[in-house]
Order: structure tokens, then C-alpha cells, then sequence
């Protein structure tokens, strides 16, 4: 048995979508908030004043961890749903450089972040 459209009555095709748009809605209002406070840490990776590409980016956030790799120009972005004290971690190659301590907020955290070059030609991470 078909069911065209124009058979059924006007009003419950309006009762139909109101239903629709109200479970929508309901399941926007359910996720948006976990959505819309989770935090995020984002910014560069450079070394040398150019970007580090394919890097991963590990922040740790109690026994969770949360990965990403760098993007060509060294931009790279991890959302973090916990707040409080994190550790950021860079592994670039076979090289793991020294965590940093980092802090999640419900928003984002801009951290830029360069290699450097000491004079006894270690390399180090450091935040700009």
C-alpha cells in the first residue's frame, strides 16, 4: 500500500513536523553544552621559525589521552573535555621532547610552541 502525500490531512502533516523539530531541538539542547564547553588547546609548532609538520601532539588529562598530528603549516588543534592540570607531549620523528604542563579550560587555549636549538646543540620545546 502506497501513501501519497496529498492523502493525509494537512493538520497531521503539520502534527508531524512540529514532532520532528521538537525532538531536534531537544537533541541539540541535550549535546550542544558538552559540545560548547569542552576546551581546546590550539596554535603552531615551529622549529627554526618554520612549521613542523606530521608531529603528534599528545595532551594527557588524568588517565586520558587526547592525539592529534600537525597539519602542514604546523597548526595543530586537540579538544580536551576535562578542565584542570594536563600535560602536553610533542614527539616529532623518533625524538619525544619533555612534557610540558599545560591547563584545560572550557574554552580554548591558544599555545604556541617552538623548537629551539641550545648552544650545546640540544634540541628543546618550549611555549612562545
Amino acid at each position: 500500500m502506497k501513501l501519497i502525500l496529498s492523502e493525509i490531512p494537512t493538520n497531521q502533516i503539520i502534527a508531524m513536523k512540529s514532532k520532528s523539530l521538537v525532538f531536534f531541538l531537544v537533541a541539540v539542547a541535550t549535546f550542544l553544552p558538552a559540545i560548547a564547553w569542552a576546551g581546546e588547546f590550539r596554535g603552531t609548532l615551529t622549529k627554526d621559525g618554520k612549521p613542523v609538520p606530521s608531529a603528534e601532539i599528545v595532551i594527557k588529562s588524568g588517565t586520558t589521552s587526547y592525539r592529534t598530528k600537525s597539519e602542514s603549516s604546523g597548526f595543530y588543534r586537540v579538544v580536551v573535555p576535562e578542565t584542570g592540570s594536563c600535560t602536553l607531549t610533542v614527539t616529532m620523528g623518533s625524538q619525544t621532547f619533555p612534557s610540558l604542563t599545560v591547563t584545560s579550560y572550557d574554552r580554548f587555549v591558544q599555545i604556541d610552541l617552538l623548537i629551539t636549538t641550545t648552544q650545546d646543540g640540544k634540541e628543546t620545546l618550549q611555549m612562545r
